[in-house]
C-alpha cells in the first residue's frame, strides 16, 4: 500500500507515512533520522504485535533501512526489493525477487516505503518480548521463527506457506487495512505500562526448514559475559512514555563488500538507525549499544549502569575507538579483512570511520569557502 499524503485515519499508517519533503534548506539525512526517530517512539512505545492464538508482544528492537536516491539518501545496506516500495505491509527478507532467506538470515520488515517517489523503506524487528511470559525473543531469525511456530508452519512450509496459504497474499501490518491477514498485525494501545521482571532470552538452535531458500551463514558471536538463560529487571511496572529512547548504529553492517563504493557504505555504516527502549536487556550488538550510548552520555560510567555492560569492557571499547581514529587505517576494514568485524576490532573500524568522516567533513567545507 502506498499512502503517500493522504490523510490516513489509521494510526499505523499515519505513523509510517513519510511526510511531503520541502526542498528549503533541506537536508535529507537530518530529515530521516528525525523521521525514523518519531516512528521508533510510536512503535515502541505505543503498539503491541498480535500473534496467534490471541498472543500480543511487545516490539524491543528495531532497525531502520531506507534508499531514496531522488533526495541523497543512498543507503546501501537497504535491500531495495520492490516490496519495500510499499507502506504498512510485512516484508519477509528475500533472495532474489521470489525466494526467501533462510537459516540465521530470515528477517522480518515493516515497510514505510512509497512507490510513487520510488522510496525503499524497510523497519527490521529485532527483538520481541512476550507480554504474557516475559520472554525476549532477540535477533531477527529467531523472531520469524516465532511468528512461523505461533502461526504453525514451523515444521512444514515455512514462510512460502504462511504468505501464501495462510495469509492468502494479505500482508499489511494494521487489522483495519483491507491487505490485513487477521493472523499477524500491529495495534495502537493507549497506555504501555511495561512489566520486565523475570526476563528470559531465548538461546534455541535455530530450525532447518528445507522449503526455504537458504544462505550462507554468517555466525554472530554471542556474548561471553551471558551465562544464564534468564535475566531479571528491576524497572517493574514503568510506563514506557517515563523510559529514554536509545538509539545507535546498525548491527551487522561492515565494508567487506566493496559494492556500490566504499565511501558510499562509509557515510552509512554508523547511521544510528537502530532504536531500543531496554539497552539492558539486550545480548547482541553489544559493542554498538557501547557506542551509542557513550555518543549520548560521554560517560563510560553511565553507559556501564544503563546497558549492564561492564565498565571494563565499555573502557576498553572506548579506548579502542580513540586509538584507531589517531593512528588506524580505513584499509584494514575494507573487502574481505572487513568481514565479521565485532568486539575489539568493531570498535576499531568505528574510530577509523569516523576518522574518515570528520576529514571527508572538513575537505566539503574547504571547498565550500
Amino acid at each position: 500500500m502506498d499512502e503517500d499524503f493522504s490523510i490516513n485515519v489509521d494510526p499505523i499508517l499515519s505513523a509510517l507515512t513519510i511526510p511531503k519533503i520541502l526542498n528549503n534548506g533541506f537536508d535529507s539525512h537530518t530529515f530521516y533520522y528525525d523521521l525514523a526517530k518519531n516512528i521508533a517512539n510510536f512503535l515502541l512505545r505505543s503498539t503491541r504485535l498480535h500473534l496467534p492464538p490471541e498472543r500480543t508482544f511487545t516490539i524491543l528492537e528495531i532497525e531502520f533501512y531506507l534508499r531514496d536516491e531522488v533526495n541523497d539518501h543512498f543507503d546501501p545496506f537497504s535491500h531495495g526489493h520492490e516490496h519495500q516500495l510499499t507502506c504498512g505491509e510485512w516484508y519477509f527478507h528475500h533472495v532474489g525477487r521470489l525466494g526467501y532467506r533462510g537459516g540465521s538470515r530470515k528477517g522480518i520488515d515493516i515497510t514505510f516505503g512509497s512507490k510513487n517517489r520510488n522510496i525503499y523503506g524497510g523497519i527490521l524487528i529485532r527483538a520481541i518480548r512476550d507480554d504474557k511470559t516475559n520472554q525476549v525473543i532477540e535477533g531477527p531469525s529467531l523472531v520469524v521463527d516465532k511468528i512461523l511456530e505461533l502461526c504453525g508452519v514451523d515444521q512444514e512450509g515455512g514462510i512460502r506457506r504462511l504468505v501464501e496459504i495462510k495469509w492468502k497474499g494479505k500482508s499489511g501490518v494494521s487489522k483495519n487495512m483491507e491487505s490485513s491477514n487477521g493472523l499477524v498485525y500491529i495495534e495502537k494501545i493507549d497506555d504501555a505500562n511495561v512489566d520486565s521482571v523475570d526476563v528470559k532470552i531465548i538461546k534455541k538452535k535455530r530450525r532447518k526448514n528445507p522449503t526455504i531458500v537458504s544462505s550462507p551463514y554468517f555466525a554472530q558471536t554471542p556474548s561471553k559475559r551471558v551465562k544464564k538463560d534468564y535475566k531479571e529487571d528491576s524497572t517493574t511496572n514503568q510506563s514506557t512514555s517515563e523510559l529514554v529512547l536509545y538509539s545507535s548504529p546498525r548491527v551487522g553492517l561492515t565494508l567487506s563488500n566493496t559494492q556500490p563504493s566504499p565511501s558510499c557504505r562509509l557515510r552509512y555504516l554508523l547511521k544510528p538507525y537502530r532504536f531500543f527502549l531496554f539497552p539492558h536487556l539486550l545480548n547482541k550488538g553489544k559493542m554498538q549499544i557501547v557506542i551509542g550510548l557513550y555518543d549520548q552520555f560521554k560517560d563510560i560510567g553511565k553507559v556501564s549502569e544503563v546497558s549492564n555492560i561492564s565498565r571494563t569492557t565499555v573502557e576498553r571499547c572506548i579506548q579502542e575507538m580513540t586509538s584507531s581514529m589517531n593512528n588506524g587505517n580505513i584499509n584494514d576494514f575494507i573487502g574481505k579483512k572487513g568481514r565479521g568485524a565485532n568486539g575489539s576490532d568493531y570498535c576499531r573500524m568505528v574510530g577509523v570511520v569516523r576518522k574518515w568522516e570528520m576529514e571527508t567533513r572538513s575537505k566539503f567545507e574547504r571547498e565550500q569557502i
